[in-house]
């Protein structure tokens, strides 16, 4: 990533997801990639409804990516963090 901005967003999807969050990464990440931006999301769980994979996450974006992204997926990496065993 050496020479590139890197905008390191930490997020949750909860109480829901955070569609108008990710909606403006993605935008942001549209216009600006080719410029040198890298944008790395960061998901931080909830401890009563963790999630530890990645199709945990799909499932829980599942609906806002089709009602809000008309189903486009996000285009930058997403890491999961785990906060407890």
């Amino acid at each position: 990533l050496k020479g590139k901005v890197v905008l390191l967003s930490f997020w949750a999807s909860w109480p829901q997801p955070p569609a108008d969050h990710l909606t403006k990464l993605m935008s942001l990440h549209s216009q600006y990639a080719d410029k040198g931006l890298e944008v790395i999301g960061v998901h931080v769980p909830e401890e009563t409804k963790p999630v530890t994979t990645v199709k945990d996450l799909d499932d829980q974006l599942a609906q806002v990516r089709k009602e809000k992204w008309n189903g486009q997926d996000i285009q930058f990496p997403i890491g999961l963090l785990k906060t407890h065993d």
